[in-house]
């Protein structure tokens, strides 16, 4: 179900949401080096609001629906979950994955699959594409957000938005996707390539330049250590959070 957007035409270009952006946390990550499913982790002093919460709520803020990517098998209660899809499914068409990664032997494909998996399903709803967001960036405000939807809106040829460092370093799965990267997305997994950065050519996104000073906002936790330095807190065992 779609909820009535609050984000404006600047977040929202194209009005009636028909056309606009979809928000989606990915949250389909192992989450091994943590020790437990790290999208459930409550945030310090917030009352029970976990890392997946706060990801879904800042989206919510932007885009006219959210949706929460997950590894296949995977969902949350209370959220609107896409499991990765089968690879040999028309979600992802062009024929099937290596052995290796089609199994989930080799500790999973990251957030590649997920990524595919919302694109295809946003084409297919009529959306222009995605806002993606990370749930382990408890520290990422909606202003950057909100900046990825505004430049995407002033560029549509741009298949791809993210943020750049003068130093070269770019965060891909907090950015803009338009529907039209998806066939470069599935090639890339169909090469058994697994790493976001590069995918697209270089004439194919656009590159915002990131302050200095906003470099730490884009800090993720995976492991305890990381967590607990972000105001993240890591309950007693037994409390439902174990890694999937």
């Amino acid at each position: 179900m779609r909820k009535t957007s609050e984000c404006g035409d600047e977040a929202c270009p194209d009005g009636d949401g028909q056309r606009a952006f979809v928000g989606v946390v990915l949250a389909g990550g192992l989450s091994r080096r943590m020790g437990r499913d790290k999208a459930l982790l409550p945030l310090r002093g917030r009352d029970g609001l976990t890392l997946l919460g706060q990801a879904v709520g800042r989206l919510s803020a932007l885009c006219p629906e959210v949706w929460v990517s997950c590894g296949r098998g995977g969902a949350y209660a209370g959220y609107v979950c896409v499991p990765d899809a089968p690879f040999a499914t028309a979600a992802v068409r062009g024929g099937p994955l290596p052995e290796h990664l089609r199994d989930g032997t080799d500790g999973g494909i990251g957030p590649l699959a997920g990524l595919a998996t919302c694109l295809a399903r946003a084409r297919a709803r009529g959306w222009a594409g995605m806002l993606t967001l990370p749930c382990d960036m408890p520290h990422l405000p909606g202003s950057l957000l909100r900046g990825l939807l505004t430049a995407a809106a002033g560029q549509e040829t741009a298949l791809a938005v993210f943020y750049r460092t003068q130093g070269g370093w770019e965060e891909p799965l907090a950015g803009v996707y338009r529907c039209g990267a998806l066939p470069f997305l599935t090639r890339a997994l169909r090469a058994g390539q697994r790493r976001v950065r590069s995918i697209l050519p270089e004439n194919a996104r656009l590159l915002l330049p990131l302050p200095k000073a906003a470099h730490g906002l884009f800090a993720n936790c995976n492991t305890p250590e990381q967590a607990r330095a972000l105001g993240v807190d890591i309950p007693a065992d037994g409390d439902g959070t174990a890694a999937r």
